[in-house]
């Protein structure tokens, strides 16, 4: 989990650096996010056969840290960094993987009144597969979301946020489906997730 966490912390502290460089308020936060009416696909391959599928996607549970600056338009656009944790369960499956996602983001916010914006933001990135069943290896690929939320200030400093939207994630890895018997596997997910999180400027 250090290979993982070190990273995220790492992107954290770079935008950190670079609003400071920009002279401007960097936002960092944290969320809770819970994902639901989702589906997933999963395609194998090995030699002499294949195998296609579709399940439905459990109500699945995950986190993230950001951080962001504004950069232009008088501060309503703004880019960020974000690393999320996700543990997706298909409805007839067994297993809880844990889908690491590290990206970034451009966001457009309006300010409706002094203490609430109401922003949009589209986030490609990088993600890593960590499957429980043993019979897979550790998948590669990516992810893009798309949300929109509202964004309440309490002060100068610290606020609450929260966001609707869609993930969607492409994995591609491999593994052994049998005793030397090697497989090739692609997975995709797309699932809706609610946020609710805290923020603090600097």
């Amino acid at each position: 989990m250090k290979k993982v966490i070190l990273p995220s912390l790492g992107a954290l502290f770079l935008c950190v650096f670079c609003a400071q460089m920009l002279q401007a308020k960097v936002q960092v936060g944290a969320y809770g996010t819970v994902g639901l009416f989702g589906e997933i696909n999963y395609e194998t391959e090995w030699e002499g056969g294949s195998a296609d599928y579709d399940e439905n996607l459990e109500l699945n549970p995950g986190f993230g840290l950001y951080g962001e600056i504004p950069f232009a338009f008088e501060d309503q656009l703004i880019i960020g960094g974000e690393t999320r944790f996700l543990w997706v369960e298909a409805e007839h499956g067994v297993n809880k993987d844990l889908f690491w996602d590290l990206g970034v983001y451009i966001k457009f916010s309006y300010n409706i009144v002094s203490y609430l914006n109401l922003y949009v933001r589209v986030a490609p990135g990088f993600s890593v597969y960590f499957p429980e069943d043993n019979r897979f290896d550790n998948g590669f690929g990516f992810n893009f979301g798309v949300f929109a939320g509202p964004e309440l200030k309490f002060n100068e400093m610290f606020g609450l946020f929260t966001e609707v939207g869609f993930i969607y994630h492409k994995i591609y890895g491999d593994g052994e489906i049998a005793s030397n018997v090697d497989m090739d596997y692609e997975i995709d997910t797309m699932q809706l997730h609610i946020n609710l999180g805290l923020y603090a400027k600097f």
